[in-house]
């Protein structure tokens, strides 16, 4: 398949996943009152937890299994030494997910029994169901962790494929469960569904993969974490962790602080625009293998080069996507349809279409640096969530979804996009 056609099909998947992000806010806004509205995105934002889990071993074994196959742009990933590599780093992954799956899903029991005890739905209390998406959320950490390393090597097609599937399965789902009564248990099945059909799709798509491992010599270079992996990770898990305290926390604490309902409609704004960011990350996650290869090779000139070309690429695509959100909501505000009342103020809004613009601009920083095994932002996406999250800390009852909103839209422009980026140009001066 030539590399076109695979970003064609990679992008149409992430076409798909952008349709299917706004799809499952159509649908959470539909079928579930605001109040169920705020438990579905609490649902998902604790849910995001699996970083303090997964604590960046998935994007670094990506990492080291696209420098391990880097000779060669366009090299072949069946070949003998890259596959006994990529069986060694497997391995390695999977030992890890089976560690860090049991851990996850006590974490966000805790979590949950903190954020849900007490609550009832109709359908027993709200607790047991979290306990049964947290063992969910364990699985989906694992999965994803192999598509990305999978994906890192060439497979990109198959991982966006897989994804794709899920997404679509999981829309369905929700959709007849919903409609049949389940309400927050339709979360759990349809995700428990979604899962079941990508796994399904990945294992025979990945059967050439599988059978090439069988026929592959021992040996490879086995992964040592101390040497291979903390270095690196323990970089990208202070960033994933600070990432998480920015996009993340603050949907539970105002679940806590101001219901059920403010949190369903922060909640709501930031799987919108958390969709399009992702989908705008197509131009960076088809680069990686690139990227990689021409950091291994020292050609700064052409590295930078793409990059700028992928900068603008996706941030333009973000920045449309935003302006027609707000389109859309200013529509329903001047229809006054009773949707509505699910969204935020439109000026709210606005805040959350420029944070996504400069969101962007932050992840494509760190897509670049970590082809070189570089993590330079991790301080700063700590301090920003420290600051973050010490607001509602402080304020507690008073904490409400416009402060939430402004430390949110003040993070990201100032600290994500703004003082990242200054202090990137600088580091890049320094490149050889």
């Amino acid at each position: 398949m030539t590399r076109i056609r695979k970003f064609q099909i990679v992008a149409l998947a992430r076409v798909w996943n952008l349709a299917a992000g706004l799809g499952l806010v159509l649908v959470a806004t539909l079928l579930f009152t605001p109040e169920q509205q705020g438990y579905f995105y609490t649902f998902l934002s604790l849910g995001a937890a699996q970083y303090f889990c997964d604590l960046g071993v998935g994007f670094v074994l990506g990492n080291i299994a696209g420098r391990r196959t880097a000779g060669d742009v366009h090299g072949d990933p069946f070949q003998p030494e890259a596959l006994a590599n990529m069986r060694q780093i497997t391995r390695f992954a999977l030992h890890w997910c089976l560690l860090t799956g049991a851990v996850l899903v006590i974490v966000l029991g805790i979590l949950g029994w903190r954020v849900f005890h007490g609550i009832d739905t109709g359908h027993g209390p709200l607790v047991t169901i979290w306990y049964a998406y947290a063992v969910l959320a364990a699985y989906t950490m694992s999965l994803h962790m192999v598509l990305r390393i999978f994906e890192a090597v060439g497979f990109v097609v198959e991982a966006a494929l897989a994804r794709s599937i899920q997404s679509l399965i999981n829309i369905l789902a929700l959709v007849a469960l919903a409609l049949l009564g389940w309400e927050m248990w339709a979360v759990v099945g349809a995700l428990a569904l979604a899962l079941a059909g990508a796994t399904a799709y990945f294992w025979l798509t990945s059967a050439k993969i599988r059978s090439a491992f069988g026929r592959a010599h021992a040996g490879g270079r086995p992964i040592h974490w101390r040497r291979d992996v903390l270095p690196f990770q323990s970089r990208v898990a202070a960033s994933f962790i600070g990432s998480y305290g920015i996009f993340q926390a603050q949907v539970p604490l105002l679940f806590l602080y101001a219901g059920p309902v403010a949190a369903g409609q922060f909640g709501l704004m930031m799987q919108i625009f958390q969709a399009i960011n992702t989908s705008a990350n197509i131009f960076l996650t088809f680069s990686i293998k690139s990227w990689t290869a021409l950091a291994v090779a020292s050609d700064w000139r052409g590295l930078l080069f793409s990059f700028r070309r992928v900068l603008a690429a996706s941030t333009a695509l973000t920045a449309v996507a935003a302006l027609l959100v707000i389109a859309m909501v200013a529509g329903l505000a001047y229809w006054d349809l009773p949707i509505a009342e699910r969204f935020p103020s439109l000026p709210l809004v606005a805040l959350y279409a420029l944070a996504a613009c400069a969101n962007q601009v932050y992840f494509a920083w760190g897509y670049l640096f970590r082809t070189r095994e570089e993590e330079p932002f991790w301080l700063l996406s700590l301090v920003l969530a420290a600051m973050i999250l010490l607001v509602p800390l402080i304020l507690q009852e008073s904490y409400t979804l416009t402060i939430a909103t402004l430390a949110f839209t003040a993070a990201s422009v100032l600290g994500m996009c703004a003082a990242a980026s200054l202090y990137a140009v600088s580091l890049i001066r320094k490149w050889a």
